[in-house]
């Protein structure tokens, strides 16, 4: 009996052709923005700490009420406004990091990519037609702008 990996053969196939690739995009497009990656990071994490203090306004309430507190009034609704708008500004700040750093990637690429077109071999670019080469360049800018927003919203949740 053969051992089963999980994965089907497609699949590998599928990695083995798109990992080099993402390896390059991270290296030569990527990795130069450390600090707006930085600034992500910082931002998640912050968001990350305001979503885990949801919890303890709420045991905060629940114990001013069992001690017939009578700060609960204003405290309360305060300590929501405050968590809940400091938790929007972090989330707004993180996702125009994100924007932008796609954006500066996929400007980059595509400044690479016309870079390319324009010295390649005329004879080459004059047998393929001209609609493919414009598909080739933005089926290759939208997989990479398409997934990254994505990729941050899904982590939000």
């Amino acid at each position: 009996m053969t051992q089963q990996t999980g994965r089907h053969p497609a699949d590998r196939a599928a990695y083995e052709a798109t990992f080099p690739l993402m390896r390059r995009l991270w290296r030569e497009d990527i990795a130069r923005h450390r600090l707006m990656l930085l600034a992500v990071f910082v931002l998640t994490v912050v968001m990350a700490l305001l979503t885990a203090a949801y919890p303890l306004v709420i045991k905060r309430a629940i114990d001013m009420f069992t001690a017939h507190d009578p700060r609960i009034l204003y405290q309360i609704p305060l300590l929501v406004v405050v968590v809940t708008g400091a938790k929007a500004l972090a989330q707004y700040g993180q996702n125009v990091c994100v924007q932008a750093l796609v954006l500066q990637v996929v400007r980059r690429l595509q400044e690479r990519m016309f870079t390319h077109a324009l010295k390649a071999d005329v004879a080459r670019i004059e047998r393929e037609a001209p609609a493919r080469w414009a598909a080739r360049m933005s089926t290759a800018r939208c997989a990479i702008a398409r997934p990254m927003p994505m990729r941050s919203s899904r982590s939000r949740r």
